[in-house]
């Protein structure tokens, strides 16, 4: 079953979104801010994330910030290459810089 992590500091646009996304069959969990988006993520990453922008603690584009960088840094400890630690750090920075962060909103109507 494919999963949905809820992220709004509203409880009740959580409880609405997990209700309509329950009735369509998907799992749900939820986080009431980004640092606790980042956290559930780190147990288990979901199929898709709703995501406020704004949120007190974490917001959501800081959210998806921590979430690249730790994608980032996983791979880069997973695939472990042959390179000096300076030249990793100068590679890593300007990857994270090339790849930016692009934020959209979509509005989705049915």
């Amino acid at each position: 079953m494919k999963s949905w992590l809820i992220v709004d500091d509203s409880k009740v646009v959580r409880m609405v979104a997990r209700k309509i996304l329950e009735e369509l069959g998907f799992e749900t969990s939820e986080a009431a801010d980004g640092q606790q988006a980042v956290d559930s993520c780190t147990v288990q990453m979901p199929d898709a994330i709703l995501l406020d922008w704004n949120m007190p603690v974490m917001d959501g584009l800081e959210f998806l910030r921590a979430l690249r960088a730790r994608a980032f840094s996983a791979r880069a400890l997973s695939n472990r290459p042959a390179r000096s630690d300076s030249s990793m750090r100068r590679a890593g920075s300007s990857a994270a810089r090339a790849s930016g962060c692009a934020a959209r909103e979509r509005i989705v109507s049915s």
